[in-house]
């Protein structure tokens, strides 16, 4: 599952990729330890009728597409492109 994870200020978003819900739990626990923002999640995508492989491949083709939002790493500006595909 791909999922989006959003700062406080709404500026930046991770996007992401686990095996499982609990996965991405685990990971949103992790940042909040390590960031001085309070970070939510903003949504998952579940695909679990299609393989880990297609859904992994999923999350890069986003960081691909949005690469042009990229600030460091998984984050990306929250703009309004990025936030459209989203909702």
């Amino acid at each position: 599952m791909v999922y989006f994870i959003k700062s406080e200020d709404m500026r930046a978003i991770k996007i992401g990729y686990s095996n499982s819900h609990l996965g991405v739990i685990r990971r949103l626990k992790v940042m909040k330890t390590g960031n001085a923002d309070h970070l939510d999640i903003l949504t998952i995508i579940d695909e679990s009728k299609f393989s880990n492989t297609l859904t992994h491949s999923l999350e890069k083709f986003l960081h691909i597409r949005f690469k042009h939002l990229k600030i460091r790493g998984e984050w990306f500006r929250a703009e309004y492109e990025l936030l459209e595909f989203i909702a």
